[in-house]
């Protein structure tokens, strides 16, 4: 819901200069797929491979980037313009939801249990 509203009340337009390039060019690159990450944690109970944080991590970076590499190609899958960078913010807005999900989330790091 915060990335959605996030989208829907354009907070970029709040920006100047190069901060309102930068949130135009990636800020979606790096949010989805940290969404995206934690909606998959919602059928991990039912789907053993994204019980690991690398299986969703890596379900949503090909997807992400197989997206990308469809732009190169002229397809809009997650936009219309190719861009490598897009690529890189993907991997990042991956690594930061699975660094929350280990470090914070883990049951085992904040109960000190074992799944």
């Amino acid at each position: 819901m915060g990335i959605a509203s996030l989208h829907i009340f354009r907070f970029g337009r709040l920006l100047n200069g190069q901060w309102y390039h930068l949130y135009y060019s990636y800020f979606s690159d790096v949010a989805l797929p940290f969404g995206v990450y934690f909606l998959l944690t919602l059928s991990e109970e039912s789907v053993p491979m994204l019980r690991s944080w690398y299986g969703k991590a890596g379900i949503v970076f090909a997807l992400t980037t197989a997206a990308e590499v469809a732009q190169y190609f002229g397809l809009y899958v997650l936009g219309v313009t190719f861009d490598p960078l897009d690529i890189v913010m993907y991997g990042v807005g991956v690594l930061l939801a699975a660094l929350l999900d280990v470090k914070v989330f883990d049951p085992e790091t904040v109960y000190g249990d074992k799944k």
